[in-house]
C-alpha cells in the first residue's frame, strides 16, 4: 500500500522528481481520513497529502484553501483539492457557506456526506434515499457488517473493497435523485453524498498508474 503523507502543514521536503500531487483535507482524523488513505498508489509518481481534524463544514474548506495557496507559493502546487465534511447538525448556514467557498476555487472540491460519512459505507450494502440521523444509520451498518461499528476501524476498507462498485453506483443514483429534489442544492437532501466521486478519482489514480510501463505518462 502507497504512503499516505499525514501532514500538520505546508512545509515538506522538496520531491527529487515532479509529482502529481494532490490534498485531501478532512473534518476528523479518523473514519473517513483512514478509510480514504488506504487506497493504492505509485509513490514515486503521485503524492496525495491528507490532513485531518481540520475543523468542521466551512472550516474545511477554509483549512484547504490555505494549504492550497501555501503550496502555490511554494512551488509545488496540488493538482487538486478535495475537502471532505459531513453535514452533522451543523445550521444550514454554515454548511452552505462551505460549498459557497468551494466554489470560488476551480481546483477544489467539496465532497459532502449528508447526515455524515458512514452513509458512504451503509450503500456498500444497500440504496438507501430516505431520511436517517447518524445514530440510526450507524444501528443500520453495524446489522449489516454482522459486528459493531467504530470510527477507529481501520480494517473497514477491506471489509467494504469487494462491494465498493455497488456502492459507487448507489451513491451516484442518490446523487442523481438528490439533484432532481434539491436542483442546484443536492447537498441539502437527506440522505445524500459525492463521495463516490472522490473513490473514483482515487482508483483511477491507481490504476492508470499501475498500467505505467516505463517513463513517467504524467
Amino acid at each position: 500500500m502507497a504512503k499516505y503523507l499525514k501532514s500538520k502543514g505546508p512545509e515538506r521536503r522538496k520531491a527529487k522528481r515532479k509529482l502529481r500531487r494532490y490534498l485531501i483535507v478532512s473534518e476528523d482524523s479518523k473514519s473517513s481520513l483512514d478509510y480514504l488513505r488506504s487506497f493504492s498508489f505509485n509513490p514515486k509518481l503521485v503524492e496525495i497529502d491528507t490532513e485531518g481534524g481540520a475543523g468542521n463544514t466551512v472550516g474545511v474548506v477554509e483549512r484547504g484553501i490555505e494549504r492550497v495557496e501555501a503550496a502555490r507559493k511554494e512551488g509545488t502546487p496540488f493538482i487538486h483539492t478535495y475537502c471532505v465534511f459531513d453535514k452533522d447538525d451543523w445550521s444550514l448556514n454554515r454548511y452552505e457557506a462551505a460549498f459557497s467557498k468551494a466554489k470560488q476555487h476551480n481546483d477544489l472540491t467539496a465532497i459532502w456526506a449528508n447526515e455524515c460519512f458512514e452513509l458512504w459505507y451503509l450503500l456498500h450494502f444497500e440504496y438507501r434515499n430516505t431520511s436517517i440521523g447518524r445514530h440510526d444509520l450507524c444501528k443500520q451498518l453495524e446489522k449489516r457488517l454482522g459486528t459493531k461499528y467504530s470510527k477507529t476501524d481501520k480494517t473497514i476498507y477491506e471489509s467494504l473493497q469487494d462491494k465498493q462498485q455497488q456502492a459507487i453506483a448507489n451513491a451516484r443514483r442518490l446523487y442523481h435523485e438528490a439533484c432532481q429534489e434539491g436542483a442546484k442544492f443536492p447537498w441539502r437532501i437527506n440522505p445524500s453524498t459525492n463521495v463516490h466521486v472522490l473513490v473514483q478519482k482515487l482508483n483511477e489514480l491507481g490504476e492508470s498508474i499501475n498500467d505505467v510501463k516505463g517513463g513517467d505518462p504524467f
